[in-house]
Protein backbone atom coordinates (compact mmCIF):
# COMPACT_ATOMS: atom_id res chain seq x y z
CA UNK A 1 0.00 0.00 0.00
CA UNK A 2 1.54 3.59 -0.97
CA UNK A 3 1.09 6.69 1.11
CA UNK A 4 0.16 10.44 0.37
CA UNK A 5 2.40 12.27 -1.69
CA UNK A 6 2.30 16.06 -0.36
CA UNK A 7 2.98 18.84 -2.86
CA UNK A 8 3.36 22.12 -1.43
CA UNK A 9 4.11 25.75 -3.57
CA UNK A 10 5.76 27.77 -1.73
CA UNK A 11 6.05 32.03 -2.35
CA UNK A 12 9.25 33.10 -3.56
CA UNK A 13 12.75 31.65 -3.06
CA UNK A 14 14.60 31.42 0.62
CA UNK A 15 16.63 34.70 1.08
CA UNK A 16 20.56 34.25 0.44
CA UNK A 17 20.89 33.47 4.27
CA UNK A 18 25.12 32.65 4.68
CA UNK A 19 26.25 34.03 7.70
CA UNK A 20 28.38 36.88 7.67
CA UNK A 21 30.42 37.69 10.70
CA UNK A 22 29.86 41.17 11.95
CA UNK A 23 32.63 43.25 14.19
CA UNK A 24 31.18 44.27 18.19
CA UNK A 25 32.93 45.07 21.30
CA UNK A 26 33.07 42.52 24.12
CA UNK A 27 34.12 43.65 27.85
CA UNK A 28 36.46 46.28 25.67
CA UNK A 29 37.58 43.77 23.18
CA UNK A 30 36.78 43.78 19.13
CA UNK A 31 35.32 40.39 18.61
CA UNK A 32 33.43 38.83 15.97
CA UNK A 33 29.98 37.39 15.94
CA UNK A 34 27.92 35.29 13.68
CA UNK A 35 24.46 37.11 12.34
CA UNK A 36 21.95 35.54 10.00
CA UNK A 37 21.00 37.81 6.88
CA UNK A 38 18.02 39.70 7.45
CA UNK A 39 14.30 38.41 6.09
CA UNK A 40 14.94 34.75 6.45
CA UNK A 41 12.70 34.59 9.91
CA UNK A 42 9.85 36.28 7.57
CA UNK A 43 9.87 34.16 4.75
CA UNK A 44 10.21 31.08 7.18
CA UNK A 45 6.87 32.23 8.82
CA UNK A 46 5.13 33.25 5.51
CA UNK A 47 6.50 29.73 4.32
CA UNK A 48 4.82 27.82 7.50
CA UNK A 49 1.55 29.66 7.22
CA UNK A 50 1.20 28.76 3.43
CA UNK A 51 2.43 25.37 3.79
CA UNK A 52 0.20 24.78 6.88
CA UNK A 53 -2.81 25.77 4.59
CA UNK A 54 -1.81 23.78 1.83
CA UNK A 55 -1.45 20.67 4.10
CA UNK A 56 -5.05 21.00 5.52
CA UNK A 57 -6.56 21.35 2.25
CA UNK A 58 -4.38 17.85 1.62
CA UNK A 59 -5.99 16.45 4.57
CA UNK A 60 -3.10 16.22 6.88
CA UNK A 61 -3.89 17.98 10.27
CA UNK A 62 -1.10 16.70 12.14
CA UNK A 63 2.95 16.53 11.48
CA UNK A 64 4.04 13.37 9.98
CA UNK A 65 5.66 11.39 11.87
CA UNK A 66 8.63 8.95 10.98
CA UNK A 67 11.02 9.41 8.56
CA UNK A 68 10.28 11.98 5.88
CA UNK A 69 11.27 11.63 2.48
CA UNK A 70 11.39 14.85 0.40
CA UNK A 71 11.88 16.32 -3.08
CA UNK A 72 12.45 20.17 -3.08
CA UNK A 73 12.90 21.95 -6.46
CA UNK A 74 13.85 25.55 -6.50
CA UNK A 75 12.81 27.87 -9.62
CA UNK A 76 15.44 30.32 -9.81
CA UNK A 77 16.19 33.64 -12.10
CA UNK A 78 19.93 33.19 -11.34
CA UNK A 79 22.39 30.17 -9.83
CA UNK A 80 22.84 30.47 -5.95
CA UNK A 81 23.98 28.70 -3.24
CA UNK A 82 21.69 26.06 -2.04
CA UNK A 83 22.80 24.90 1.59
CA UNK A 84 21.59 27.48 3.58
CA UNK A 85 18.78 27.21 1.54
CA UNK A 86 17.67 24.07 2.19
CA UNK A 87 17.80 24.23 5.95
CA UNK A 88 15.80 27.26 5.97
CA UNK A 89 13.12 25.98 3.68
CA UNK A 90 13.09 22.53 6.08
CA UNK A 91 12.60 24.97 9.25
CA UNK A 92 10.03 26.31 7.97
CA UNK A 93 7.78 23.58 7.37
CA UNK A 94 8.71 22.36 11.34
CA UNK A 95 5.22 21.75 13.06
CA UNK A 96 3.43 21.49 10.43
CA UNK A 97 5.31 18.97 7.52
CA UNK A 98 7.32 17.35 10.65
CA UNK A 99 7.83 17.84 14.44
CA UNK A 100 11.19 18.30 14.04
CA UNK A 101 13.12 18.85 10.69
CA UNK A 102 15.83 15.66 11.59
CA UNK A 103 12.91 13.37 9.92
CA UNK A 104 13.55 14.63 7.02
CA UNK A 105 15.38 12.41 4.71
CA UNK A 106 16.13 11.31 2.39
CA UNK A 107 15.93 14.36 0.71
CA UNK A 108 16.34 15.38 -3.69
CA UNK A 109 17.12 19.01 -4.77
CA UNK A 110 16.65 19.80 -7.64
CA UNK A 111 17.33 23.65 -8.98
CA UNK A 112 16.19 24.96 -11.90
CA UNK A 113 16.41 28.46 -13.54
CA UNK A 114 13.37 30.42 -14.84
CA UNK A 115 11.74 33.64 -15.17
CA UNK A 116 9.25 32.97 -12.11
CA UNK A 117 10.73 32.24 -8.77
CA UNK A 118 9.19 29.84 -6.33
CA UNK A 119 9.74 26.42 -4.15
CA UNK A 120 7.70 23.42 -4.58
CA UNK A 121 7.89 20.44 -1.77
CA UNK A 122 6.79 17.13 -2.55
CA UNK A 123 6.97 14.95 0.92
CA UNK A 124 5.70 11.16 1.80
CA UNK A 125 6.72 8.76 4.18
CA UNK A 126 6.28 5.78 1.40
CA UNK A 127 10.33 5.78 0.30
CA UNK A 128 8.65 4.07 -3.61
CA UNK A 129 6.50 6.93 -3.62
CA UNK A 130 9.27 9.66 -3.26
CA UNK A 131 11.56 7.39 -5.79
CA UNK A 132 8.18 8.02 -8.41
CA UNK A 133 8.12 11.34 -7.24
CA UNK A 134 12.05 11.96 -7.76
CA UNK A 135 11.91 10.15 -11.55
CA UNK A 136 8.92 12.81 -12.66
CA UNK A 137 10.21 15.93 -10.93
CA UNK A 138 13.99 15.51 -11.72
CA UNK A 139 13.84 13.20 -14.35
CA UNK A 140 10.52 14.01 -16.16
CA UNK A 141 10.49 11.26 -19.28
CA UNK A 142 8.37 10.75 -22.35
CA UNK A 143 4.72 8.61 -21.18
CA UNK A 144 5.76 6.82 -24.26
CA UNK A 145 9.09 5.61 -24.95
CA UNK A 146 10.32 6.74 -21.37
CA UNK A 147 13.24 8.82 -23.17
CA UNK A 148 14.09 11.58 -20.83
CA UNK A 149 12.10 14.89 -21.98
CA UNK A 150 13.96 17.89 -21.77
CA UNK A 151 10.88 20.30 -22.14
CA UNK A 152 9.03 18.20 -19.08
CA UNK A 153 5.97 17.58 -20.69
CA UNK A 154 4.26 14.21 -20.75
CA UNK A 155 5.16 13.34 -24.29
CA UNK A 156 8.67 14.14 -26.07
CA UNK A 157 9.09 15.59 -29.75
CA UNK A 158 10.03 12.78 -31.55
CA UNK A 159 6.63 10.52 -30.04
CA UNK A 160 4.79 13.96 -31.07
CA UNK A 161 6.02 13.78 -35.26
CA UNK A 162 5.66 10.07 -35.05
CA UNK A 163 1.59 11.09 -33.62
CA UNK A 164 1.64 13.50 -36.59
CA UNK A 165 2.85 11.31 -39.09
CA UNK A 166 0.26 8.00 -37.87
CA UNK A 167 -2.57 10.61 -37.52
CA UNK A 168 -1.62 12.00 -41.45
CA UNK A 169 -1.15 8.52 -42.94
CA UNK A 170 -4.63 7.60 -41.43
CA UNK A 171 -6.28 10.30 -43.68
CA UNK A 172 -4.11 9.23 -46.31
CA UNK A 173 -2.08 12.82 -46.22
CA UNK A 174 1.69 12.35 -47.31
CA UNK A 175 4.49 13.90 -45.76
Amino acid sequence: MSGPVYHLSLPGLPPRANERLVPIVVAGKPALRHRRAAGVGLWQRVANVSALVQLRQQGLWAPLTGRVAVVVRWTAKRPRDVDAGVKDTLDALTGVLWADDRQAGPLALDVRLGEAEGTEVWATVDLAEWIGVVRRVMCPCCTVCGWPNEDGGDTCAGCLRGFERAERSEKGERG
